[in-house]
């Protein structure tokens, strides 16, 4: 793994654990985000749809970089984190 020690690979895994929050806070954070775009001013996604794109592709980096590091997504509670919100962007005629 990139040439990573068992030394590095500790840090990684504290990092993803606790750095602010965690890795599984930021996940729930970037969903939580696209849901309230979505619902309290969805004109932000209708006018710049792409904001769900890097929405997105910032959580398929975290969950890429979760899995690379051998963790899942935990179910202890099946709320969270929060599933990748489906987003519909209709224009109101």
């Amino acid at each position: 793994m990139f040439g990573c020690k068992k030394k590095e690979y500790a840090e990684i895994c504290s990092a993803l654990n606790l750095t602010s929050g965690g890795i599984y806070k930021r996940i729930d954070e970037n969903r939580e985000l696209l849901e309230l775009l979505a619902s309290k001013h969805p004109e932000v996604l209708l006018n710049s749809p792409w904001i769900v794109g890097w929405i997105r592709a910032n959580d398929e980096y975290l969950m890429a970089a979760l899995h690379s590091m051998g963790m899942t997504l935990h179910r202890e509670n099946p709320h969270y984190p929060r599933p990748f919100p489906v987003i519909e962007m209709r224009k109101e005629h």
